[in-house]
């Protein structure tokens, strides 16, 4: 899984957001802990499994 630190993605208050199997996170958060990365990757797989547009769908990401 590819970590992406920077200080745009996600928006300040948020620690991590995954898109599409990368995950953008913070620097002020880097390392980020394992558990985190862990629940991240488990999103993944659900992503892959719901074709991705339906996952967003679902979990409200264009509300």
């Amino acid at each position: 899984m590819k970590i992406i630190y920077n200080t745009i993605l996600p928006i300040k208050g948020y620690i991590a957001i995954n898109l599409f199997g990368i995950i953008f996170a913070r620097k002020e958060y880097n390392p980020l802990k394992a558990a985190l990365v862990n629940h991240e990757t488990i999103h993944t797989a659900q992503m892959k499994e719901l074709l991705y547009l339906f996952f967003m769908v679902s979990n409200g990401f264009f509300d």
